[in-house]
C-alpha cells in the first residue's frame, strides 16, 4: 500500500478501488479536532460519520473524536468514499491530503506488476538427406503431442520455425531425398499430398521455410537464409521441379519470424559433421573437439553479428542450441549428455556419419543438451525432455506495461519500481536512468518514451536479478498523480 501524502482527513481504498467499509457517499461536518476528524469523515467516506456513529467527543464518534464527525456510518452529505484505479493491476491504494496546500496536494498510487514468462521462438534445422528418412518420420509424428502440446499446456507463448526442404519425405524434390511437413494442429494441413500442394504457414505458432539442408551445410543455410527469400530464390537450382509455381512466404528471409522479446531456441537435427563454405561463411569441425570447438566460436560470433538485438551479445546470449547428433550415447543410452560433458567424437550406431562436434560445440556453449540421432525410437522421450527444458529455463519478461490511471497525470519522474525478493523479503527499491544506454552504469529501469511512457523496461542487472528469482514481487510506484 502506499505511504499517505498528507495529514487529516484520510480516505483509503482497497485494491480494486472500493471502501474498506461501507459508508455514505459524502462526509459530514462535525469532528473539528479529531486527529483525522473534520470535513471528509471516516476511512470510508460517508457524513463525516465515525465507524460506528455517535455525537459526543468520544473515541467513536463526535466532535474531536478520533474518527469525528456527527451521525453513524452510513449519513450525511459530502465526500468520495474511495478512489478507482483501474489499471488491471492489484493492491492499489490512494491517499488524499485536503488539508495541503493545493500545490502539495497528490494521490500516491502503487500497482503490482505482472509477472509473464518471456515468448520463445524454436528454430528446427534439418538435414533432408538420404540417411534422415527415419529421424524426419520421428520428428513428424512426435512434434505435435511430445513437444508443441507439452510446451502449449505450459501457457508459454511459443512459436516454432521449422528451417528444412518442404514436401513428402523419401521423395526427392530438388536434391532433398527427404523433405519434411509438419500435419495439424501444429502444422496448417493434412500433409497428405505435400509435393502437389503450397505450403501454408499456420500463423502466429508455425513457419516453415523451405531450403535443402544438406548433410553438412545447415549451419550456413541457417545464416544464410536469415535475410534471404525460402528456397533461396533457386539461385542455386535447388528448388526442383513442383507442379506449382514456388512463391516465398518470407521474401526477407525467415528472420520476419523472430520476435525480439523472444528468447531463442535452436533444435539441430542430422547424423553428419559440419562442413561448408556458402553465403560468406565457412564451417569445418574435422570430426575433432577442437574443430568442433571452433566452429562453434565461429558460428556464435556470426550469429550474434547477424542480429544482436534477437540473438543477444556474447555477454548475454539471447538462444540456446541442442543437438541430435550422431555422437555415440551416455550411460543410460536414454539419457542425454549434458553441457558440462565433454564433446564426443565416436558415433552412434547404426546410421551415422558423423558425430557432428561443431553442433555439439553449440551446445556446451549455450548449456543446452544432446542427444544421439540412433535413438530415433526414443524420438518422444527425446522430443519431450527439449519441450520441458524450454519451459524450465523459460525467464520473465523484463518489461511491463504502465497502467493509465482514471485520474491524475503519471510524473515519470517519480515513478519506482519496487522489487521484493522472494514475495516477502525487504524491498528494493529503482529509480529510473535516461535510457538503455544508461543501464551500462547503473541498475534501475528505462521508458520506452521518457516524454510519454507506456512501458517499463528493467535495466540488464537489474532483470538479472529478478530473473533469477522465482518468487519474485514487482510493484511500480507512480508517485502522486497531478492533475
Amino acid at each position: 500500500m502506499a505511504a499517505a501524502c498528507g495529514g487529516n482527513p484520510e480516505i483509503v481504498s482497497g485494491g480494486d478501488g472500493s471502501a474498506l467499509d461501507d459508508g455514505g457517499p459524502s462526509g459530514g461536518n462535525a469532528g473539528a479536532t479529531g486527529s483525522t476528524g473534520g470535513s471528509g469523515g471516516a476511512s470510508t467516506g460517508g457524513s463525516g460519520g465515525a465507524s460506528t456513529g455517535g455525537s459526543a467527543g468520544n473515541s467513536t464518534g463526535g466532535t474531536g473524536g478520533s474518527t469525528g464527525g456527527s451521525g453513524g456510518a452510513t449519513g450525511g452529505s459530502g465526500g468520495t468514499g474511495g478512489f478507482l484505479f483501474d489499471g488491471s493491476t492489484s493492491d492499489v491504494a490512494f491517499v488524499y491530503d485536503a488539508t495541503a496546500p493545493a500545490e502539495d496536494a497528490c494521490a500516491e498510487v502503487e500497482a503490482e506488476a505482472t509477472l509473464e514468462l518471456r515468448p520463445v521462438d524454436i528454430i528446427f534445422v534439418i538435414d533432408n538427406s538420404s540417411s534422415m528418412d527415419d529421424e524426419i518420420i520421428e520428428v513428424q509424428d512426435r512434434i505435435n503431442n511430445d513437444f508443441a502440446t507439452i510446451i502449449g499446456a505450459s501457457g508459454i507463448d511459443f512459436r516454432v520455425i521449422m528451417v528444412a526442404r518442404y514436401g513428402l519425405v523419401a521423395s526427392d524434390i530438388g536434391g532433398s531425398d527427404n523433405p519434411i511437413c509438419i500435419r495439424a494442429p501444429l502444422g496448417a494441413g493434412d500433409c497428405a499430398d505435400p509435393n502437389n500442394t503450397p505450403l501454408v504457414n499456420n500463423a502466429p505458432r508455425f513457419f516453415h521455410y523451405s531450403a535443402d539442408i544438406e548433410s553438412r551445410d545447415s549451419l550456413c543455410k541457417l545464416l544464410g537464409g536469415y535475410t534471404r527469400p525460402d528456397e533461396l530464390a533457386d539461385t542455386a537450382g535447388e528448388l526442383g521441379t513442383r507442379p506449382f509455381a514456388w512463391t516465398p512466404l518470407a521474401p526477407n528471409g525467415w528472420s520476419e519470424w523472430v520476435r525480439p522479446e523472444a528468447f531463442k531456441t535452436f533444435v539441430e537435427i542430422t547424423d553428419d559433421d559440419v562442413s561448408c563454405n556458402k553465403y560468406g561463411f565457412n564451417f569445418d569441425d574435422g570430426n575433432s573437439i577442437a574443430g568442433g570447438t571452433q566452429v562453434a566460436t565461429d558460428f556464435d560470433a556470426a550469429l550474434l553479428a547477424l542480429d544482436p538485438a534477437q540473438f543477444g551479445t556474447a555477454a548475454n546470449r539471447n538462444y540456446n542450441f541442442f543437438s541430435i547428433v550422431a555422437m555415440s550415447e551416455n550411460t543410460p543410452p536414454t539419457d542425454p549428455w549434458p553441457f558440462t560433458a565433454p564433446i564426443q567424437t565416436s558415433n552412434c550406431s547404426p546410421g551415422s556419419s558423423g558425430p557432428g562436434t561443431g553442433y555439439q560445440g553449440l551446445s556446451i556453449l549455450t548449456e543446452a543438451l544432446r542427444w544421439p540421432t540412433c535413438r530415433n525410437g526414443d524420438f518422444n522421450a527425446v522430443f519431450q525432455a527439449i519441450a520441458q527444458g524450454i519451459i524450465d529455463n523459460t525467464q520473465v519478461a523484463c518489461e511491463f506495461d504502465i497502467p493509465t490511471p482514471d485520474a491524475g497525470i503519471i510524473d515519470p519522474s517519480k515513478v519506482q519500481v519496487q522489487y521484493t525478493p522472494g514475495g516477502t523479503g525487504t524491498p528494493v527499491l529503482y529509480s529510473p536512468v535516461a535510457d538503455q544506454a544508461a543501464c551500462a552504469t547503473s541498475d534501475g529501469f528505462y521508458f520506452d518514451d521518457p516524454m510519454a511512457p507506456t512501458k517499463i523496461f528493467l535495466c540488464p542487472t537489474t532483470c538479472t536479478t529478478v530473473q533469477a528469482d522465482p518468487d519474485a514481487k514487482i510493484n511500480v510506484l507512480f508517485g502522486c498523480l497531478g492533475s
